[in-house]
């Protein structure tokens, strides 16, 4: 939020890319990948705008595993990978993501030497939950814990919360 009494009210923003890709329109994945370049341009743009507004400290989220996400799962239900069971395209789409906004935010850091730009791995630690889920206490590593019917708990007609939504009865043992 932006304090109007702040004389540099963009000095510190965070910057989430969670999931710029549509999951549900029908949407091929050749088309999906091509959107990374425009979305990774987008996000520089965005940062230069912060920095062009005194922004001094900026941290921007990669994507977790995506291909992990119930969401996902349920839509794409093919390619799914032997040791974490996510839809290994979709991951891929989320590490050439994650790869190419890192190098943005390279390109930005030489640009404006001043500002302080870190990026956040969010992928890297989901995707060790995901293949070590008894570490870390989780028994349901894909299934949503709360949501609809279907193999992971998941229905784009129900949304959690929704009537007719199911919920967990220990949050602390999904990953999702």
């Amino acid at each position: 939020m932006v304090n109007a009494k702040d004389p540099f009210p963009y000095s510190h923003q965070m910057v989430n890319a969670k999931d710029p890709f549509p999951y549900s329109q029908g949407v091929s994945s050749t088309d999906i990948q091509s959107y990374v370049p425009v979305v990774e341009q987008a996000i520089g743009a965005l940062l230069d705008s912060l920095i062009q507004r005194r922004a001094e400290t900026i941290s921007v989220a990669g994507i977790y595993p995506i291909g992990c996400s119930a969401t996902y799962l349920t839509v794409f239900q093919q390619d799914l990978g032997p040791k974490t069971g996510c839809v290994e395209w979709v991951n891929d789409l989320a590490r050439r993501h994650n790869l190419q906004l890192q190098l943005e935010l390279n390109r930005l850091r030489r640009t404006h030497r001043h500002s302080k730009i870190s990026y956040a791995d969010y992928y890297g630690p989901m995707m060790h939950l995901y293949k070590h889920p008894g570490t870390f206490g989780v028994r349901e590593k894909l299934a949503a814990c709360c949501g609809g019917e279907g193999p992971y708990n998941f229905s784009l007609s129900i949304s959690c919360g929704s009537p007719g939504s199911s919920l967990c009865s220990d949050p602390s043992s999904y990953a999702g």
